[in-house]
C-alpha cells in the first residue's frame, strides 16, 4: 500500500464546493491543465448530464477550476476534494505522463502525481485511469520512456513532494484497469457510460 506522510493527510474543515454546494462528491478528475484541461472542461458536464439522467438524482464530479473555494489554498482544495469523493478519475495522456517522468527524474514536485499518491494512499472505492488516445492510435506507449504499463518505464525514485516510490505508484495505479478514451466528445458516448457505471452502487446506497 502506497501511503503519504501523514501531514499531507490532515485536512483543515473541509468548505463546501462553489459549483454544488456539497462537502462529497461523486467523482473526482485529476488531470494535467495546460495539456489536458480543455478536453476534461468538456468531459465532466457530460458526464454529470448522462449520470443525472441514469440515476435521477443530481450527480456531481469534482473539477478543480469549478469546484475550487476562493480564497482557499488550492492544494488544501484538491485534498479536500480528493478525501470527499467516492471514484478518482485519473486522466492520463501522452505528454502527460512524459512531463510526469522527467519532473520526477529533475527533482520536480509533480501535482498530477501527487493527487495519484492521495488516491491510492486513501484505498479510494474506486480508482480509474483514463487513458487519452489521440491521432487514432491507442495510447500504450510513452515515446522515448517505453510501455504505459511496464515498471521499468518509470525510474526507481522518490518523488521529491512526498518521498514515495515513483515506480511503485505507478504499478500501483495501472492494477486498477483502464479506459481509453478519445478527445473527441461525438465518440465517447459508450466510454462515458462506462464510466457512469462506476457510479452505481453509491447510487443504489445513497
Amino acid at each position: 500500500m502506497v501511503l503519504l506522510p501523514s501531514q499531507l493527510l490532515h485536512a483543515a474543515t473541509p468548505k463546501p464546493c462553489k459549483q454544488h454546494g456539497v462537502l462529497q462528491h461523486d467523482l473526482f478528475t485529476s488531470y494535467r491543465v495546460k495539456i489536458d484541461g480543455e478536453f476534461v472542461a468538456k468531459l465532466v458536464p457530460y458526464i454529470e448530464n448522462i449520470a443525472t439522467r441514469c440515476f435521477s438524482r443530481r450527480v456531481c464530479v469534482f473539477l478543480d477550476t469549478l469546484c475550487l473555494k476562493d480564497g482557499v489554498n488550492w492544494k488544501q482544495g484538491f485534498f479536500d476534494g480528493v478525501h470527499g469523493s467516492y471514484v478518482m478519475l485519473c486522466v492520463l495522456s501522452e505528454e502527460s505522463m512524459a512531463l510526469m517522468i522527467e519532473n520526477v527524474k529533475n527533482g520536480i514536485e509533480d501535482n498530477v502525481l501527487l493527487e495519484i499518491e492521495t488516491g491510492l494512499s486513501l484505498a479510494c472505492a474506486k480508482l480509474l485511469p483514463i487513458l487519452i488516445d489521440r491521432e487514432g492510435k491507442k495510447f500504450t506507449k510513452i515515446t522515448g520512456h517505453g510501455s504505459l504499463f511496464s515498471p521499468a518505464t518509470y525510474p526507481d525514485l522518490p518523488h521529491i513532494k512526498t518521498k514515495i516510490n515513483f515506480r511503485e505508484t505507478m504499478t500501483a495505479l495501472f492494477m486498477n484497469q483502464a479506459i481509453h478514451i478519445v478527445p473527441d466528445l461525438a465518440k465517447i458516448h459508450d466510454v462515458v457510460y462506462d464510466i457512469v457505471d462506476l457510479i452505481a452502487p453509491l447510487s443504489r446506497t445513497s
